[in-house]
């Protein structure tokens, strides 16, 4: 809608303008220009009547001995709450406001930030709600879902919480679908049903996603026990996580349908007892376009006995006037899952070859479930053309090749035409990365590329043919040449206390980063045995075993935003073995080097998204301790 919409309604292009002000550059936690968007997130909320508070705390996640570093970090909540008039329990909007370092984060989250803030001015516009409605903005999400870990374990507003929207996107455009609820969400979806226009979901999509490792900050709210609807789209994969989730690239039609959603279910919910939403389960899906059907999963068995009975009943009429044999039945039952993994292999086959004649762009382009994946549609795809077998039949009576050869040609054709188009231009870029090392110990810089081969752009820095080594557990196997050792400051460590008792060593340690770099990368050397360890107090969990089964005692952990004075790390290590820490701390942009001049990346290209290897300065140093 127009920003000349009604008050009492949402408005993208009343949002828009928010969305320009919060996504002009990437806002990874701990930059500046996070701060930046804080601070306006902060400032709208208070504009409208509220009192915002910034909720600051340390995360660590649990250590899952998989060999990556621990995700960790000081996060900062933006939170506030507009008042109902008969509260039973509190509605919560949540979205995250920080984005990857290689995404200016329009739709990812951007988009989910301007949904909330756009729904609570339309909501001050109208009549008040019963519940009161708590608007979360949550930080480091793109880390490890750490701001919603904070929330859970330390707000005390979540005891409040009853239920939770979220809002997100893997894309820049398509419908905003509701992609995951909560165990017994039937009053959820009665609710969804009545309340919500042009509601996208289906049962079979939430059934699928729960068999993912994708996680979202509904994953830490649930498993915290509140009821949810979590609501994302995905169209235009390409953006995702790359410099093309700007706000020129999004769809402003999916922020309209955001924001339909938002304000409706706050209306709806917002007049609930939300003490007691759990009912059945329900199975719900859209028939043709916007109609939405949903019933109680109680009706899924009894119905699926309605179809068990009805196709029985068809087999016996066949086999009465003797259009079925047993050779037939047979044969179809052999010869139907055959096709369906000949199929999968085929397309499986096909997409092999595309992603080997073509930049890794084509596989973003389906990396939510898409073409990487193509066996196993394609193997759905043939079960379900199977019980179509009796209506097709008649293209294939008279004359059994020529419909199955024309699908196969038409096919190849597709393929082909696909291949022969496929390029890349400002809008469908290629991806590229390199990015400076710096062995503080050596004084000795590095040009990296974690690309499988050079392109011309990377090329300035790594020339052809160069040498593949690994630098650091942390970045293994990736192309490289000598770099300008440029005069930077290395990270630094203090020890603060130091005790031995019997086999057993407590060291406390400050470490910093001198150039206020917004990340820190910490690990043992191989020899050290770390036997506890807490990071500002909060206590490392570690399960000591490795991804397959092996028992480990490496110490790998990833801070964000540490403080200007550092992180304090506390730990127990085993006497008789050497203390040896490597700190990294990474920057997101590459070095100024003295007296060379690069040229910029060109249109068609974009960094690797999501990395910590693209368009990023590292320094490294060891520390015997």
């Amino acid at each position: 809608m127009p920003d000349s919409a009604a008050p009492t309604e949402f408005s993208s292009g009343r949002a828009m303008k928010h969305l320009r002000a919060i996504a002009q550059k990437p806002h990874p936690t701990g930059s500046q220009e996070h701060e930046r968007v804080r601070e306006y997130i902060v400032a709208e909320l208070s504009a409208h009547g509220l009192e915002p508070s910034v909720q600051e705390a340390t995360v660590v996640l649990k250590d899952y001995g998989n060999g990556r570093p621990v995700p960790a970090g000081t996060v900062r909540n933006v939170v506030a709450r507009m008042k109902g008039t008969d509260n039973s329990t509190a509605l919560m909007l949540a979205a995250h406001y920080d984005s990857v370092p290689t995404a200016p984060g329009a739709s990812d989250d951007g988009a989910g930030v301007v949904t909330l803030l756009e729904t609570l001015r339309a909501l001050k516009a109208g009549p008040p709600l019963k519940n009161d409605v708590i608007f979360l903005f949550t930080d480091g999400e793109e880390l490890g879902l750490l701001g919603a870990h904070a929330f859970v374990a330390e707000h005390p507003w979540m005891r409040d919480v009853g239920l939770v929207l979220n809002f997100e996107a893997r894309g820049a455009g398509g419908p905003s679908m509701m992609f995951e609820t909560s165990e017994g969400n039937g009053t959820l979806i009665r609710e969804l049903a009545r309340t919500a226009p042009h509601v996208v979901a289906s049962s079979l999509m939430y059934a699928v996603y729960k068999r993912l490792p994708n996680d979202t900050d509904m994953t830490v709210f649930k498993e915290a026990g509140a009821a949810g609807l979590n609501f994302a789209y995905a169209d235009r994969i390409t953006s995702y996580h790359t410099q093309l989730d700007s706000v020129s690239e999004i769809d402003e039609r999916s922020l309209q349908h955001h924001g339909s959603y938002a304000l409706a279910l706050s209306r709806g919910f917002g007049g609930l007892d939300l003490r007691e939403t759990r009912a059945h389960d329900s199975v719900y899906f859209n028939v043709l376009g916007d109609f939405f059907a949903s019933y109680s999963e109680a009706w899924v068995v009894p119905l699926t006995l309605l179809v068990m009975a009805v196709f029985l009943g068809v087999m016996f009429l066949g086999w009465k006037k003797k259009r079925i044999t047993l050779k037939g039945l047979a044969g179809g039952f052999v010869l139907l899952p055959i096709n369906a993994a000949c199929a999968g292999l085929a397309a499986q086959a096909a997409w092999w070859v595309v992603r080997r004649m073509h930049a890794p762009l084509l596989y973003m382009l389906f990396m939510m479930l898409g073409l990487a994946l193509v066996g196993y549609f394609c193997i759905l795809l043939v079960l379900l053309v199977g019980l179509l077998l009796p209506l097709l039949h008649p293209l294939i009576a008279a004359k059994r090749w020529p419909a199955p050869v024309a699908a196969l040609l038409a096919g190849t054709m597709f393929i082909g035409a696909g291949l022969l188009t496929a390029g890349f231009d400002a809008h469908r870029r290629k991806v590229d990365s390199v990015f400076y090392y710096l062995n503080a110990d050596t004084n000795q810089a590095r040009w990296i590329s974690t690309d499988v081969a050079t392109d011309s752009w990377t090329q300035q820095f790594i020339p052809p043919g160069a040498k593949k080594e690994s630098i650091t557990p942390i970045f293994p196997w990736a192309n490289q040449a000598d770099a300008p050792a440029v005069a930077l400051p290395s990270p630094n460590v203090e020890v603060l206390d130091d005790q031995t008792s019997g086999d057993a060593r407590t060291v406390r340690l400050r470490l910093f980063s001198a150039r206020r770099a917004p990340m820190l990368l910490i690990f043992a050397d191989a020899e050290t045995e770390v036997l506890s360890a807490f990071v500002n107090g909060k206590h490392m969990a570690r399960d000591g075993e490795g991804r397959r089964g092996e028992t480990t005692n490496s110490f790998r952990l990833a801070y964000a935003a540490p403080a200007s004075e550092g992180i304090e790390l506390l730990l127990e290590v085993r006497a008789s073995r050497p203390l040896r820490l490597t700190v990294q701390d990474i920057s997101y942009e590459l070095p100024q080097v003295p007296g060379q001049n690069f040229t910029p990346r060109p249109d068609d290209a974009m960094p690797v998204p999501s990395s910590r290897t693209s368009d990023t300065t590292l320094v490294s140093k060891t520390f015997n301790l």
